[in-house]
């Protein structure tokens, strides 16, 4: 496919008779959810980010490029994201951001002379899991350099509406995750693995669409949930987020992870990430362990306290036993 049949694959997706704004949210959301950031640079080490980034670097001239590989970084995205939009008649330019690192994103100029940003890259999350955009038409700080306009709160909703992407009987994501604070607020005197355990059986803010990636599962868990219901004292010293993996068939790095609660009278047990359910499960140390000596490798991404915690509770549960294991809990393979 080249970047013509992608656009005309749009045309017939999105709805006729939208607003020029209307129209670039459609496609923002088309795209968030037809790509998936790559596993591989975003876990790696820095000379395999860097030698990803130099070749998406290298292809940003070539608009056939790549143009419908699922997997992106920032860089191979903002460049087919302009030459999506040359297609359909936008002038975009891909400017490199001033306060995210290495991070490039694109700019379109709208009809009226407004400059919007069009960062789907860091959207990615929100858009799987049908939250507010954060990066569409908004603006942060240094952002003034760029001369960029604002579409505010108001708008954004009236545009979602008039795609589809949320309705009078279908809101955002965001709402579900605010009706658990509340939930949790009146359970506050639960031990914190009891809390937990409330969060990830929730089926509201659990319920992940099948195309989502797994880098974007993992940021909305770390970046959005954990955060939400839990303070930073207890994501630093109790409830711990470790990455791990596994070597698949042809030796590549396959990634998963798993949440722990490092605390005293806490259940033997992790929510594990299943890659094939999009879910975290209640797996016991028993099956852990097991998964381990099959291959999988705990503690593969830095902060690695958490990682030592777990490794250490894992090692004192096979010395000696079940001591704190009082609950029914069931496991899966991360793949």
């Amino acid at each position: 496919m080249n970047v013509n049949e992608l656009a005309n694959k749009y045309r017939k997706e999105i709805p006729e008779g939208l607003d020029e704004e209307s129209f670039l949210k459609a496609l923002y959301i088309k795209v968030g959810r037809d790509r998936v950031f790559d596993e591989k640079y975003y876990f790696g080490n820095l000379e395999t980010q860097r030698k990803i980034y130099r070749l998406a670097e290298r292809e940003r001239t070539n608009k056939n490029s790549n143009i419908e590989k699922r997997t992106i970084i920032c860089c191979s995205l903002s460049y087919n994201i302009e030459h999506l939009l040359r297609e359909f008649g936008f002038r975009c330019i891909v400017t490199t951001s001033s306060y995210v690192g290495e991070h490039v994103f694109p700019i379109v100029l709208l009809s009226d002379g407004r400059h919007i940003k069009f960062d789907v890259q860091r959207d990615l999350e929100f858009i799987q899991t049908n939250c507010k955009t954060r990066f569409f038409g908004t603006t942060e700080r240094d952002d003034d350099i760029y001369g960029l306009s604002t579409i505010d709160d108001e708008r954004q909703i009236q545009l979602d509406k008039n795609i589809g992407y949320i309705s009078d009987i279908s809101d955002y994501k965001d709402d579900a995750i605010e009706r658990l604070a509340s939930v949790l607020q009146n359970n506050s005197n639960l031990p914190i693995w009891q809390r937990l355990s409330i969060v990830l059986k929730d089926p509201r803010i659990n319920d992940l669409p099948n195309y989502m990636g797994y880098v974007e599962a993992f940021k909305y868990y770390h970046n959005c949930i954990l955060p939400k219901y839990f303070s930073k004292k207890d994501l630093e010293h109790s409830i711990h987020l470790i990455t791990c993996s596994r070597s698949n068939s042809a030796g590549e790095e396959e990634y998963t992870n798993c949440i722990f609660v490092g605390v005293p009278n806490a259940p033997n047990e992790v929510y594990l990430f299943s890659r094939v359910h999009n879910r975290y499960v209640a797996t016991p140390f028993d099956s852990l362990i097991k998964l381990q000596q099959d291959g999988l490798k705990i503690g593969i991404k830095k902060p690695l306290n958490g990682s030592k915690k777990l490794l250490k509770a894992l090692d004192n549960y096979s010395r000696y036993g079940k001591e704190n294991s009082n609950s029914e809990h069931s496991s899966v393979n991360p793949r």
